[in-house]
């Protein structure tokens, strides 16, 4: 009778375990977390329960400590420890909240360049509190930006080309790949690169279509920059692409490709230069006669052999040759009145400026002051009056009279061209000049300077000359003789002879020969 009472007062003292707190507070719903809780009056036949469901493996540490792995469920639950006293009562540091996994619904955007570093919105359920994101494999973690139960944003790392499949992990677990397809998939892209451009120059304008080849371009999301300026692109396939050069600034700059997988590299490969149109700074020569052919040197900036027009005004010039970047000879063709020569190169047309200026020169005999009646027609007339055009304003010209035994008979020095480039000789009275060797036809000379008697003559001047060369700019001829045939043709046109030394050019123009009584 004794023994029964001494054991049910030894179950009677027992005491009734007590939960003070237990870690972690919540794991996956799958369970299989390690929780340690912590109390006092555990022993060692102690249970514990996660809710209602048992824990499966239980260690007592001590009278205040026990190890257990939480079973699956779902919610929060209270952890309960039950021993020969009882079972723990239930209270707010006891509570332990199972965690559903996380799910990826989708992502944006689904791409990005190989070397990581977009802004990667994923969106799904169950993602706050995530411990990490992975594209592809763990090594690769993304950086964390924010994190709600609805959406993440993470900076992808980098990683090979290819598609790889985007895992959040929270205190609820990892996000199953295989739950929702292939919502989940982010793909690296590779980045561009050129590996050449041609052509390789153009002009400042733009307007080239220039063909770029290398790798890893994508059709309808690939952009060209010229260095800084956009260009027009045209077709494109994985390793070329057709594009049209933009206006830029002169020089060389880098043609770059800009895909979702980047932006390609820099390198001597993609090199195109903006070259300018050429300017012209002189034109020597800078006079000639009405039917051309004189020979001319122009002189500029921006010249290129191969597909290069010279125009006098309007009127191309034939015999061109490429000097040298900064100079050209050509044939100036026929014209009149002041022109503009110009180049034209694939790189543009030089702009007109006062210093490519071409002038035409006339010289023209008339039978009156007034320089109105051409040379024989009307009345004969016994003095001849010359008119030059085409001269610079402002110079001083020698005009020379030859017989037709080109024999110097007059010669009238310091002609000064009046403002609009003309000059009016005073006449030259040719009474005395009736005998037979006079008879026949008569040249006018037009020469820079002091005329054929100026140190230097006219086609072999040396820097020695003094005090300057004397250049045959032009001449024409007039017939005298004794008959009176009252009507013949008026006007000669002028033969420019070129020199080497003078400065100063002209233009003369040839007229019809004409008859004096």
């Amino acid at each position: 009778m004794l023994l029964p009472l001494m054991r049910a007062a030894v179950a009677t003292s027992a005491l009734r375990p007590v939960v003070n707190s237990i870690n972690p507070t919540s794991g996956p719903a799958t369970g299989g977390t390690k929780v340690t809780i912590n109390g006092k009056n555990f022993t060692g036949n102690a249970t514990v329960s996660f809710g209602s469901i048992a824990a499966t493996w239980v260690t007592i540490n001590s009278g205040t400590s026990i190890t257990t792995t939480a079973p699956a469920g779902s919610g929060t639950v209270d952890v309960t420890v039950t021993t020969p006293g009882g079972t723990s009562n239930k209270n707010s540091a006891d509570k332990f909240t199972y965690v559903p996994a996380p799910v990826v619904s989708s992502i944006s955007p689904t791409s990005g360049p190989a070397t990581g570093g977009t802004t990667v919105t994923i969106n799904g359920s169950y993602l706050d509190g995530a411990i990490s994101v992975y594209f592809g494999s763990p090594s690769q973690a993304a950086k964390i930006i924010y994190d709600s139960n609805t959406r993440i944003t993470a900076t992808s790392p980098g990683e090979n080309p290819g598609t790889v499949r985007v895992h959040v992990t929270t205190t609820g677990g990892a996000s199953d790949p295989n739950d929702n397809g292939q919502n989940d998939q982010y793909t690296y892209i590779a980045a561009p690169t050129v590996t050449g451009v041609t052509p390789n120059q153009g002009p400042l304008a733009g307007g080239t279509t220039v063909t770029i080849t290398g790798a890893n371009f994508i059709s309808g999301n690939s952009t060209v920059y010229f260095g800084s300026s956009k260009a027009s692109v045209g077709a494109v396939t994985s390793t070329s692409i057709t594009a049209i050069s933009p206006q830029e600034q002169v020089g060389t700059v880098d043609v770059t490709v800009t895909t979702p997988g980047g932006t390609s590299n820099k390198s001597s490969a993609d090199y195109f230069t903006f070259l300018a149109a050429p300017t012209v700074t002189g034109v020597k020569p800078n006079q000639g006669p009405l039917a051309g052919g004189t020979t001319v040197t122009i002189a500029g900036t921006g010249f290129v052999s191969g597909n290069t027009t010279v125009y006098f005004g309007s009127i191309a010039a034939t015999g061109v040759t490429v000097n040298s970047g900064t100079a050209i000879t050509a044939t100036a063709p026929a014209g009149s009145g002041t022109v503009d020569v110009t180049v034209t190169t694939k790189y543009g047309t030089s702009a007109a400026n006062g210093s490519d200026k071409f002038s035409y020169i006339t010289i023209a005999v008339y039978s009156d002051s007034k320089y109105s009646v051409p040379w024989g027609t009307g009345n004969p007339s016994t003095t001849a009056y010359v008119k030059c055009t085409g001269l610079t304003p402002g110079s001083l010209y020698t005009l020379e009279y030859e017989d037709p035994g080109n024999v110097v008979i007059n010669k009238d020095t310091g002609c000064k061209a009046a403002a609009d480039g003309t000059y009016e000789a005073a006449g030259f009275n040719l009474t005395s000049y009736t005998a037979a060797k006079y008879l026949g036809n008569w040249t006018v000379l037009l020469y820079s300077a002091g005329g054929s008697g100026q140190t230097g003559g006219s086609q072999n001047c040396t820097p020695q000359c003094t005090p300057v060369c004397s250049e045959l700019l032009a001449s024409t001829t007039f017939l005298v003789n004794t008959s009176n045939v009252p009507e013949f043709p008026a006007w000669f046109t002028g033969i420019l002879v070129l020199g080497l030394c003078s400065g100063i050019y002209f233009w003369m123009r040839k007229r019809n020969q004409v008859r004096t009584a």
